[in-house]
């Protein structure tokens, strides 16, 4: 394998990377926007209120990380 085709490679590996972190944002976001309307449509002492509560806290932070990552991903790219 020559250098450029090593760096060909390489690339190819980091778009897909940035591909599925791109498509795990937004379904994870999908996913918050999900609990929030479970939270909206609850009694605010229920135990799904709750719960959705926590998904969304849960959903924020992973977003929040797929984010970080394709930003580092699109930067190496």
């Amino acid at each position: 394998m020559n250098k450029e085709t090593a760096n060909s490679s390489a690339q190819d590996v980091i778009k897909q990377a940035l591909d599925m972190t791109i498509a795990q944002h937004a379904s994870i976001s999908d996913l918050g926007a999900l609990f929030s309307a479970i939270r909206k449509a609850t009694d605010e002492h229920s135990e799904a209120h709750k719960l959705a509560g926590m998904g969304m806290y849960l959903a924020d932070d992973w977003a929040e990380m797929a984010a970080d990552a394709k930003s580092y991903l699109a930067a190496m790219g």
